[in-house]
């Protein structure tokens, strides 16, 4: 699996060295079959909240909308190397897609055209292994705003306009060769987490200006990657998951930036990293029954249920 992407009864899932994103029920992890096929391996995922519309880039260097009733797809052309990111705003008229050709480019679901084209705005790779930055992209609760994660920080641009209006840099006192490799917003659109290359949690409140709104930094037991985040829609805690398999939850129990502990997290071991014959449903169920959200409970569950069907 490279990518994946939940929501309502459902999970996506690109799997590798098959050029096809599947469809799996979340209660069970029954496969419903193939939503989209690229000429290579899908690389990024993202969902409309209502499951209707799935977005999705690849390393064929397409990004491909389809509507998941009808299977009714939309191919967005003219990268010219593998897509890194894709995100789709919530009123479901605009998707972001990042590339290693160093662009990110806004295309209108209505037109199947180019919006806005950003040149240069991250380091230029051939290819995703040989990238210097994950250029993540996520939209804003309300979809007035959207997040680019680069090397040196996150960039807030406006929705409309497509003006940069926000820089939030990675502390001075973090390594420098961190990179945000993950990003997303608080539920009430204040605040935006950013995941580290290194493993840290940085924690921004958008009513303040570059490195001065940041609220805790927090790092994690490990020093791999930050995969992805997500925030908790009804409690201040964000769910992480780095590249080896290894996740947890950070809960902020305060946002004052003073405030020493912050930030707490409770950490779970690579439990996907086991031999197959390592794997069995009470182990599981132990783990999974720790996570304190209901979606990412159910989320994981199905997941796993797919990793296991997959070895077995």
């Amino acid at each position: 699996m490279f990518c994946l992407a939940a929501a309502g009864s459902k999970f996506f899932v690109g799997t590798t060295e098959s050029n096809k994103v599947e469809s799996y029920t979340i209660s069970d992890g029954a496969s419903e079959g193939t939503s989209m096929r690229f000429a290579a391996d899908a690389s990024c995922l993202d969902v409309s909240a209502d499951g209707k519309l799935l977005v999705a880039g690849s390393f064929d260097m397409t990004v491909k909308l389809v509507q998941t009733d009808s299977f009714e797809e939309t191919v967005f052309s003219g990268h010219a190397a593998p897509i890194l990111s894709v995100a789709l705003d919530a009123k479901k008229e605009f998707v972001i897609s990042s590339s290693c050709d160093g662009s990110v480019r806004v295309w209108s679901v209505k037109d199947h055209g180019v919006v806005k084209t950003f040149e240069r705005v991250i380091p230029k790779k051939n290819d995703i292994p040989a990238k210097e930055t994950y250029g993540k992209v996520a939209w804003s609760p309300s979809s007035k705003f959207f997040a680019l994660g680069l090397t040196d920080g996150i960039q807030i641009y406006e929705r409309g306009t497509w003006i940069e209006r926000q820089k939030l840099k990675i502390p001075p006192e973090i390594s420098d060769n961190s990179k945000i490799s993950s990003l997303c917003w608080s539920p009430d659109g204040q605040h935006v987490v950013g995941g580290s290359s290194e493993g840290q949690l940085i924690f921004w409140d958008l009513a303040c200006n570059s490195t001065e709104g940041v609220i805790k930094k927090q790092k994690s037991e490990r020093s791999y990657a930050l995969t992805d985040v997500a925030w908790n829609p009804s409690d201040d805690e964000v769910a992480f998951v780095d590249d080896h398999g290894y996740w947890g939850v950070a809960k902020i129990t305060s946002k004052q930036k003073d405030l020493a502990e912050a930030v707490t997290t409770t950490e779970k071991p690579d439990i996907l990293k086991k031999d197959d014959d390592q794997l069995n449903e009470e182990e599981l169920a132990a783990a999974l029954f720790e996570v304190r959200f209901e979606q990412l409970l159910e989320y994981a569950r199905a997941v796993l249920l797919c990793v296991l069907r997959t070895l077995g």
